[in-house]
């Protein structure tokens, strides 16, 4: 994502059987100076170039995407 920026994460919660679970992930990014990320809607903001985990917890249970921010000109 540009600095900036902002992109939408989302998630699926599943069973063993692969079956989907009604709840919702709270979400957090491992580096706040990197990207913030709102905690239920999963929007991620782009605040200094560099990469960061986005990270969604639900029960315990923790999924986790790169997002990497670059600058306006692509770097």
């Amino acid at each position: 994502v540009q600095l900036g920026q902002t992109v939408d994460f989302n998630a699926s919660i599943r069973d063993q059987d692969g079956d989907i679970i009604q709840g919702s992930v709270q979400w957090s990014s491992a580096s706040t100076s990197v990207a913030t990320v709102t905690a239920t809607s999963g929007t991620a903001t782009g605040r200094n170039v560099g990469t960061t985990a986005i990270r969604a917890d639900y029960a315990g249970i923790r999924g986790v995407a790169l997002l990497t921010v670059v600058g306006v000109d692509g770097n």
